[in-house]
């Protein structure tokens, strides 16, 4: 049996490093997903490339935790540093969540995609912010306003789960307009970074392709029928490499994307898909 796959790239248009390693992953590799973030300084380089490469499908990377906010309002603002709050401060007891503004916020990153040209295939966040309990039903409301899968990382029960992946989350797909929890749909990430200590990356292309077929075997066994892969496949630069809290293993999932090993066994185990074409 050929399960579905969706091979997603975050972060497109976070630097024009990152922007290069998705469209090369594209290109050259397996890569046929990915979601940009529409106010982070590569943006208008991600979409000059997009409109060379169209065929790669995009959606939108909604962002609460990184860069600067298109709109202008202070409660989104770390006013030590300028630029949005980090994620960890959205998990504190004391943080003042202002509905109006996020949902403000993101109609203007998800407006600026479609302004420039781009009909978004889904949604999903940076740094899974949207799974914060006040924050996921403003983007539930804007997936429905704009017709938009969204990707789903509510956790899962053990026995639902089961033990496929030793990952952090069991998270699922959520589907427009319906709120539906299936283990037969779910995301899975290409890197895990306690697979591998920090300071050791010799081989690890390898163990990416290694574990990411060992997993998408598991799904074909239990018969789920569409995997979301989650990669952070990228070049480096200054930008990433200081801000970033992924930086080197992305040049290793790029190579992973490319390697002729996962190449061939996509073509005999698996049919390439976005979130526009599921049902």
């Amino acid at each position: 049996m050929k399960i579905k796959v969706i091979n997603n790239a975050d972060d497109f248009g976070y630097s024009n490093a990152i922007n290069y390693g998705i469209i090369d992953a594209h290109v050259q590799g397996i890569l046929n997903s990915t979601t940009i973030m529409a106010n982070m300084p590569g943006f208008e380089h991600a979409i000059q490339l997009y409109k060379q490469y169209s065929t790669l499908a995009i959606g939108v990377h909604c962002n609460l935790t990184c860069g600067n906010p298109l709109s202008n309002n202070n409660k989104l603002i770390d006013e030590s540093t300028g630029c949005f709050f980090g994620r960890s401060r959205y998990y504190e007891t004391d943080m003042d969540i202002d509905r109006q503004a996020i949902y403000n916020e993101l109609t203007l990153q998800i407006d600026r995609v479609y302004a420039a040209g781009i009909r978004p295939t889904h949604l999903d966040s940076h740094h899974h912010i949207h799974t914060h309990p006040q924050i996921l039903p403003i983007l539930v409301e804007l997936a429905e306003k704009y017709q938009l899968p969204l990707r789903n990382v509510t956790w899962l029960e053990s026995q639902q789960a089961g033990n496929i992946f030793n990952c952090n989350y069991q998270p699922s797909l959520w589907y427009k307009n319906k709120d539906i929890l299936s283990t037969n749909k779910i995301l899975i990430d290409a890197y895990l970074d306690k697979c591998v200590p920090l300071d050791n990356y010799d081989d690890l292309d390898d163990i990416i392709v290694k574990q990411t077929i060992d997993r998408l075997e598991e799904c074909r066994n239990k018969k789920i029928e569409v995997v979301e892969i989650m990669w952070h496949p990228a070049y480096l630069d200054k930008n990433i490499c200081q801000h970033s809290s992924v930086n080197k293993p992305r040049i290793y999932e790029l190579q992973a994307l490319l390697s002729d090993k996962l190449r061939d066994y996509f073509k005999m185990n698996c049919v390439l898909c976005d979130f526009s074409e599921l049902n």
